[in-house]
């Protein structure tokens, strides 16, 4: 099996796993690991369970959000491969945390890849679904209302 688990560290004082050569150097995650994660089953994070929240509000205003995001085409540039980023494609598409950020705070957060003293973003993409939700209905409820105009429209001019 060779070298089947390099750079593993377990860093008890810190409650922390780590996996990668500079893994255990990251202070913001519990589990860090450079490199791809695969799983052949289903990974489950975060809770969504009714019986624990309170104050719930239908969410509606998908649209207005909608409009500031900007989505983006980029390249990763040096500083991204140097500190140890390793993207999946050097092109892509997806959103500048920074601007997500003024918008939507909590749709962003530390990047796995900080060290101690660095601060880039990531983007927590899931956050952006009740948004997109929202605006779809928002949208549906809009062409529903177009639909039914339409008709009525019809009526008049076979009146006519």
């Amino acid at each position: 099996y060779g070298n089947f688990a390099p750079n593993f560290y377990v860093g008890l004082a810190a409650d922390q796993i780590a996996v990668g050569d500079t893994a255990i150097q990251n202070s913001t995650y519990k589990l860090h690991v450079i490199g791809h994660i695969g799983a052949t089953i289903n990974i489950t994070a975060y809770i969504s369970d009714e019986r624990l929240k309170e104050n719930i509000e239908p969410f509606v205003c998908g649209s207005a959000y909608l409009d500031k995001i900007r989505p983006v085409e980029f390249d990763w540039n040096e500083k991204a491969y140097e500190i140890g980023f390793e993207p999946d494609q050097h092109h892509e598409l997806g959103f500048i945390a920074q601007e997500l950020q003024e918008v939507l705070p909590q749709a962003v957060a530390p990047a796995p890849i900080n060290k101690k003293d660095d601060d880039y973003l990531t983007v927590k993409e899931e956050k952006l679904i009740p948004i997109l939700v929202s605006s779809l209905k928002e949208q549906r409820s809009e062409i529903l209302n177009l639909k039914e105009d339409i008709n009525e429209l019809k009526k008049i001019i076979k009146e006519l």
